[in-house]
């Protein structure tokens, strides 16, 4: 009885009382006309929130956020080429939501962005601490999603405007550019936290083990960090006008669970993809700030690939574990960048002629069909034949659920991150349902919470106006998603397939082999298939038939039942049918959805409404008298460090990044040595005006800081200087006396 009374209050604390049915709607991309050389521009913006939203990745064992370890931002790239546009954002995110994903559409299109929600591929990081709030799904935004349940109208609108503006930086930075890709595999980064269901999959799990058996990095190495994904792909955009050759960004892509920072945490962070993009910065920026400090620096954006089942090989969790994998795959994205400073090689040169094309496509899930005779099949089969239209007969018309349900090992966490009920044996990973009588669609998994208000897609009749039925809500306000969109984009000699979940590696390896194969034709210039997830929305995992059945954490956690994957599959070559063959949308290869390519319809939610994130407060904050900060040395993560406290604004301030900053300079002259937008500055928010900051710089023997008096400068909203004091470098035999020096 208490563990039934736990997962009510656990799984269904959604207020209903202040719902309201809302709808979202976005643009689609209106004709283009941008000649015939590819056009690029990128720009990054700081996502920050102030302290005081929930994290969302671990669910209730999430926290409330006091503040910054490592502040997030997203990075824009706008591409244009011919009738072609597209904009590629990557956000410290734990996952995308279709709300989020219009609003930015519709604040980018009021700034003359003419690129509209077909377009626009928002793409999450997976950080595990970043802000709640802004999922429409009621359970995302409940008690199952976060800790402080509702969905902040205010907080969407102010990551929105913020996002939204770095893509018009974007748009309006474009200049005639070169392109090329670089990848490799990168093993060590990441192993596979739930192998026993990996190894279900037979012979694609075998051909995976192999395929790098005979590299000495590897060959020695545990099927665990074999199971993976290892693919790391580049691209390098760079300015190519006569006029400069400057390298204006790179967009990587990794397969990998950035949670190398624990789930006890309670403050912002990037994790390892924000400590890898700073690392490749550090290596390329140099002196690239305009007089008005303006940034045209190099813009590094690291985007998910296949990671539904990858978790990084931190050996404890933590910020110094993080940076460690952060600076190792950093290295690996410069490697294949080829860039040093403003200077790049010719190893992977770019090309001016860059093609550039796209498709989008929105599906309705709840009941749809997933594979059918005289439609695609999907079995792995010799040979292209078998991955055309109509080219193979399924058995048997295959459907998703009629509504989306979660397993209760679900509720237990993944294998290397498990909950408090874990103590409970129907929570463990493994647990199936005794018989498939509780919600029969869903086979094997145990379902927690079956879904309410959700019926049978009805398929449409050969009569019917297929357009009107597209452009009828769909229902977004149920316990989770029930739109997915889906994306093809190709640029130059790739082609990213972006989808809306996490996918197991046995999922990409066989979604990357049927598409390769299609597209890999006499006289197609597409040389590979680079996969993203966690795309524009998030609809959970996606396994193979023999995970779902083995119920892991990652199998209980695919929303619509087993055929989860052929239904994905089957809408991705799809979509590359219609995108490269002319192949009629409506026709058998559509599967009867309801949406053709290119088309973006309403979606209706109604979550819990809260005020987290209140209007910025007017007037002004009296700025304290001149009093110098003491400085206390203390360890942070096994690091000497050095902290600060005052008395300054409260979090409703904090709505730009000038609203406070912390920085430490040497002491003669004011120099700056670091501050906060760096990776070893710890901002915590104390309770009413009251703040602290922790400086833990990483230092070696030569580093210019050991034995220079220092000082912390607060800035913003109130400012401070802090007495002076020095850095201890334990590799020149300094003691902790040397704290605290200098001037008093």
């Amino acid at each position: 009885m208490r563990l039934t009374t736990f997962l009510l209050v656990l799984l269904l604390v959604v207020t209903t009382s202040a719902c309201q049915k809302h709808y979202s709607t976005a643009p689609v991309t209106p004709h283009q006309d941008a000649g015939p050389m590819l056009l690029v521009g990128a720009a990054t913006t700081d996502i920050t929130p102030p302290p005081g939203l929930a994290l969302f990745g671990h669910g209730p064992e999430g926290r409330v956020a006091a503040g910054t370890l490592l502040r997030l931002r997203c990075q824009a790239f706008a591409l244009a080429r011919g009738e072609e546009a597209v904009a590629l954002v990557t956000c410290d995110l734990g996952a995308p939501s279709l709300e989020l994903q219009r609003a930015i559409v519709r604040a980018a299109s009021r700034q003359g962005v003419p690129i509209g929600a077909d377009r626009l591929l928002l793409m999450a990081t997976h950080t595990h601490a970043g802000p709640a709030h802004f999922f429409g799904a009621k359970q995302y935004s409940s008690g199952f999603g976060a800790r402080i349940q509702g969905y902040d109208p205010n907080l969407v609108e102010w990551l929105a405007e913020r996002i939204g503006g770095a893509v018009r930086l974007a748009w309006g930075r474009r200049v005639p550019s070169c392109a090329s890709w670089a990848d490799d595999a990168v093993y060590g980064l990441t192993r596979n936290r739930s192998y026993p269901a990996f190894a279900t999959n037979g012979a694609v799990a075998a051909a995976l083990i192999q395929a790098e058996v005979s590299r000495e990095d590897v060959s020695d190495a545990s099927p665990t960090f074999k199971a993976v994904d290892p693919t790391l792909s580049v691209l390098r955009l760079q300015r190519c006008d006569g006029q400069g050759d400057e390298l204006l960004g790179a967009l990587a892509v990794f397969g990998m669970h950035p949670t190398a920072i624990p789930n006890d945490n309670d403050l912002y962070h990037g994790d390892v993809f924000g400590f890898a993009a700073r690392a490749v910065e550090r290596e390329l920026q140099g002196e690239c700030r305009d007089e008005d400090g303006t940034s045209h620096c190099p813009v590094i954006g690291i985007a998910n690939g296949v990671e539904g089942d990858v978790s990084a090989t931190w050996g404890y969790q933590g910020p110094r574990e993080a940076r460690r994998l952060g600076d190792e795959l950093g290295s690996h994205i410069l490697r294949l960048l080829g860039c040093e400073g403003d200077t790049c090689s010719d190893e992977h040169p770019p090309s001016h002629d860059v093609a550039l094309r796209a498709a989008y496509r929105e599906l309705r899930l709840p009941g749809a069909i997933a594979a059918s005779p005289n439609r695609f099949f999907t079995e792995v089969e010799e040979g292209p034949a078998a991955l055309g239209c109509f080219a193979a007969q399924a058995p048997q018309t295959l459907h998703l659920c009629p509504g989306p349900a979660i397993g209760t090992p679900a509720a237990g966490g993944a294998e290397d991150g498990p909950t408090r009920l874990r103590i409970f044996g129907q929570m463990k990973e493994g647990y199936a349902a005794p018989k498939a009588a509780t919600y029969g669609c869903q086979g094997a998994k145990h379902v927690l919470r079956p879904p309410s208000g959700v019926t049978e897609s009805r398929i449409l009749g050969p009569d019917e106006d297929v357009e009107d039925q597209c452009n009828q809500p769909s229902d977004d306000g149920l316990d989770f998603p029930t739109t997915a969109p889906i994306s093809l984009v190709q640029i130059g000699d790739r082609l990213i397939a972006a989808a809306p979940a996490e996918l197991t590696t046995a999922v990409g390896y066989r979604l990357r082999e049927r598409l390769t194969r299609y597209v890999n034709r006499p006289g197609s210039r597409i040389r590979e298939v680079v996969i993203t997830g966690l795309t524009n929305t998030w609809i959970q995992y996606i396994t193979t038939e023999p995970e779902y059945a083995k119920q892991h954490y990652e199998g209980a956690s695919t929303l619509y039942g087993p055929h989860s994957e052929q239904f994905l599959s089957n809408h991705f070559l799809c979509l590359a049918n219609w995108l490269y063959d002319g192949g009629d949308a409506q026709d058998a290869c559509s599967l009867g959805q309801p949406c053709k390519p290119d088309r973006v319809s309403p979606v209706g939610f109604d979550p819990p409404l809260v005020d987290i994130l209140p209007p910025a407060p007017e007037g002004s904050v009296a700025v304290p008298g001149g009093e110098e900060l003491a400085v206390k040395g203390r360890l942070l993560d096994g690091l000497e460090a050095y902290a600060i406290e005052w008395r300054g604004a409260s979090p409703d301030w904090l709505r730009t990044r000038e609203s406070l900053r912390v920085s430490v300079v040497f002491a003669a002259g004011e120099e700056l040595v670091d501050d906060d937008d760096g990776v070893a500055m710890e901002i915590r928010h104390l309770g009413g005006e009251r703040w602290r900051a922790v400086w833990y710089p990483e230092l070696g023997f030569d580093d210019p800081v050991c034995g220079r008096d220092l000082r912390f400068l607060v800035d913003g909203q109130v400012r401070y200087r802090s007495r002076t004091f020095k850095a201890v470098c334990p590799e020149r035999g300094e003691s902790a006396d040397f704290r605290q020096g200098g001037a008093p």
